[in-house]
């Protein structure tokens, strides 16, 4: 059967909102576990996984976050202990360094290294999967307007610590010249089948570029630098045309990836009738340009990657197609899309 629209959206953002409300309010509960810089949460860690952060107390503790939190709502939640980052870990080039080590050396047990002395219980085994793909690509994490970058974290435990991950999708779109069967205008969209190679989502349908954004770049940067190493795209062009349309929020609960609160910065570019795509770095494997009918048909069929799923639906409602009265999920559709993550987000431009 079809799935619907709002299914598409719930494969994505899949994670309990009472275990969000939970753990962000109370900071610790038996569904999982705030992670915290000072009082700044950064992120959700489930219950199997404190006792092996716990192990590393030169790292990571359990207590109460310093007094005077910004807020009534912070003090709250500083009422319940934490795992917390070590304090002497003052700087984010000590977080970044100290953090990394140990998810390390997970990453060596997991993967089997001679050298390695850690085993994981076998129930627990699934939660350090996601550190085989190891990308030596980082993201930044966030505290705020007042306390800038915290620390960087290999992208691929991002879930495994459930910190916010970022990315960038840029919806390549045609107006074609020939209209459509009742005479309207006829819009197509350039879709990526990404390569069978993939660390996550192999062979399943993409937006014409997409990444993830690592640190030391900004959203523009990065989706401009994506065109060309994707898709062939001139990076002059693509500066030019591109058009910034907004960002989608959404909190993922995915058995190999981990609890993953995700951000991504979002893009169109209307491209001539004669332009092509061409695969250049062999992250995908083909392009092909579709009607907006035929894009929801492999919506519904589940074919799509699910950031690029929701991308796609975003573009969809902006351009009329899907709307309030053909779409009865309208409304939590667009709402899910937005989700308010708890963990602050980053700004590249600072307020005068």
């Amino acid at each position: 059967m079809p799935l619907s629209l709002l299914d598409v959206v719930a494969r994505a953002d899949s994670f309990s909102y009472a275990t969000d409300a939970a753990i962000a309010s109370s900071s610790l509960t038996p569904t999982g576990t705030a992670l915290r810089v000072g009082h700044t949460l950064v992120g959700f860690i489930r219950p199997a996984l404190a006792p092996y952060l716990l192990a590393h107390p030169d790292v990571f503790l359990l207590s109460t976050p310093p007094p005077s939190p910004p807020t009534a709502a912070a003090a709250a939640a500083a009422a319940a202990p934490s795992i917390v980052i070590h304090p002497a870990l003052a700087t984010p080039a000590d977080r970044t360094r100290a953090i990394e080590a140990v998810l390390l050396t997970w990453r060596n047990a997991i993967r089997g290294s001679d050298n390695s002395t850690l085993t994981f219980a076998d129930a627990d085994r699934q939660m350090f999967t996601c550190l085989k793909g190891w990308r030596n690509e980082r993201y930044s994490v966030h505290g705020g307007r007042e306390h800038g970058v915290l620390f960087d974290l290999e992208r691929a435990a991002t879930g495994l610590l459930g910190i916010r991950a970022y990315g960038c999708h840029l919806n390549g779109f045609v107006r074609s010249s020939s209209p459509t069967a009742s005479g309207g205008e006829k819009i197509c969209m350039w879709i990526a089948r990404r390569s069978e190679s993939k660390q996550t989502y192999p062979g399943m349908l993409d937006n014409l570029v997409g990444g993830g954004l690592a640190t030391t770049t900004t959203p523009l940067d990065n989706i401009v630098k994506e065109c060309g190493e994707e898709a062939g795209l001139d990076p002059q062009y693509v500066a030019k045309h591109i058009t910034s349309v907004g960002v989608l929020t959404f909190f993922l609960d995915d058995a190999e990836r981990g609890w993953v609160p995700d951000t991504e910065y979002v893009y169109d570019i209307e491209l001539p009738e004669s332009f092509v795509p061409q695969p250049v770095d062999g992250e995908v494997q083909a392009f092909h340009l579709l009607e907006l009918s035929a894009v929801v048909e492999r919506l519904r069929a589940g074919e799509f990657m699910n950031e690029s799923a929701l991308v796609v639906i975003d573009f969809l409602i902006r351009f009329g197609f899907v709307t309030p009265m053909n779409e009865p999920d309208y409304v939590e559709i667009v709402s899910r899309m937005h989700r308010r993550l708890a963990a602050p987000g980053p700004r590249f431009v600072t307020a005068a």
